[in-house]
């Protein structure tokens, strides 16, 4: 299993934080399970779910690192997971994950 903190990917920039351990990660493995918690999404731009991160990442540095990891493996299983719809105002947050579940499936389809 391979966790990436948002303050992590923030500090370091997606591209220079991740492409090392994506690259060391290649050598040892071909096939990924992606599980992406919703709630990593920045407050400001997701403020409608059950754990809300100050900081965290936008919808479009999460689409990044999905398309960084299905360019390099092959994704077997994908989970988007901790969406609450009884905090979702104007269904932001359904139609940031509708998004991230099109580049994921666009990926497989590959």
């Amino acid at each position: 299993m391979y966790v990436v903190a948002a303050d992590e990917l923030k500090k370091a920039g997606l591209m220079a934080s991740r492409l090392p351990k994506l690259t060391e990660l290649q050598s040892r493995v071909r096939d990924v399970y992606l599980h992406i918690d919703i709630d990593v999404l920045d407050s400001q731009e997701a403020p409608g779910v059950d754990f809300r991160s100050p900081n965290g990442l936008s919808s479009n540095e999460v689409e990044q690192v999905v398309q960084m990891i299905t360019e390099r493996f092959q994704m077997k299983v994908a989970a988007l997971t901790t969406y609450n719809p009884e905090y979702d105002e104007d269904s932001k947050i359904l139609q940031i994950g509708l998004r991230l579940l099109n580049v994921i499936a666009d990926a497989v389809d590959r």
